[in-house]
């Protein structure tokens, strides 16, 4: 059986790697640094299954861009917005999940573990 792929868009790289980790043994996983790799991402891999978003790519915009882009595409997996704080802009956008970043893994864990 293949792994589920799912996206994570973080552009902190120690906190993107360290979820690649985490996850490897449960899903295929792709990343994105900024909201133009994420879209470009979400186009050419139509058989993704959940998107993980920063809430802020401090320096390439805010994750809301592309939760409505992944909206917009009909995307019809989970999409998790993850943060420091409450980020309300992210669930309005159309994100399934909202988790704050110190549980992010274990959540990202439980979630595809469902698919």
């Amino acid at each position: 059986m293949s792994l589920p792929k799912i996206l994570i868009v973080e552009d902190k790289v120690k906190v993107r790697e360290a979820l690649c980790d985490f996850l490897h043994d449960v899903a295929e996983v792709i990343t994105a640094a900024t909201p133009e790799e994420a879209k470009a991402l979400i186009q050419s891999n139509p058989d993704l299954k959940l998107i993980s978003v920063d809430g802020s790519l401090v320096q390439h915009g805010d994750g809301v861009e592309v939760v409505k882009f992944a909206v917009e595409q009909g995307f019809p997996g989970p999409i998790v917005a993850m943060s420091a704080d409450d980020n309300t802009a992210m669930i309005q956008a159309g994100a399934t999940h909202h988790v704050l970043k110190p549980r992010i893994a274990s959540v990202l864990w439980e979630l595809i573990d469902g698919l």
